[in-house]
This record gives C-alpha cells, sequence and structure tokens, in this order.
C-alpha cells in the first residue's frame, strides 16, 4: 500500500477535501442551471413575432427546440466538468490522508 509519509500530505488533503466539497456544490448547481436552459421561439427579438404561417411557425418552433438542447447541453457538458474535477478532488483528499498503521 502506498502511504503518503510526508508532512505536507495532512494539510494538501485537508484542500483538496474542502476543495472537492465547493467544486462538488458548484457542479450540483450546474446541474440544476442545466435544467432551466431558455426556449425562446423568437430568438431573442422583442419585436419578433411567430409566423402565422403553420409550416414557418413550426420551423420556429423547431429552431426554438433545437437551441434550447444545444444550450442545455452546453451547460450539461459544464456541469460534468466540474462533477470529474470534485471526484478527482475527493479522491486525492483520500489517497493523501492515508496513514500507515
Amino acid at each position: 500500500m502506498l502511504y503518503c509519509t510526508y508532512a505536507w500530505c495532512t494539510a494538501a488533503a485537508w484542500w483538496c477535501a474542502v476543495g472537492g466539497l465547493l467544486v462538488g456544490l458548484a457542479a450540483a448547481s450546474a446541474w440544476v442551471w442545466s435544467t432551466a436552459a431558455p426556449w425562446d421561439p423568437l430568438g431573442g427579438d422583442s419585436n419578433a413575432i411567430l409566423s402565422p404561417d403553420p409550416e414557418l411557425q413550426q420551423g420556429q418552433l423547431n429552431l426554438a427546440d433545437w437551441n434550447q438542447a444545444a444550450e442545455a447541453g452546453r451547460r450539461n457538458r459544464i456541469a460534468a466538468w466540474l462533477t470529474a474535477v470534485a471526484v478527482a478532488l475527493s479522491a486525492a483528499a483520500s489517497l493523501l490522508s492515508l496513514v500507515p498503521h
């Protein structure tokens, strides 16, 4: 078994644990944020209106769906990276805190 016998290991383990907690909380917030991706069929233009033509209107609504899905995917990637960093920091904290018995 590998043990960290250096004096700095305890402090490093503590900081990794705190970092893992903070990044984990940020990741949880990012997951919530990813579920709130905006759906805007008018593309952010306050003067725009939906087309009266049913086919064009359906195209506008489909585009809004695709844009929302793309934004949700981007937000999910951010949340996933934060989760990965939190797991890595927590694992480092666990490994650094091992002491020989």
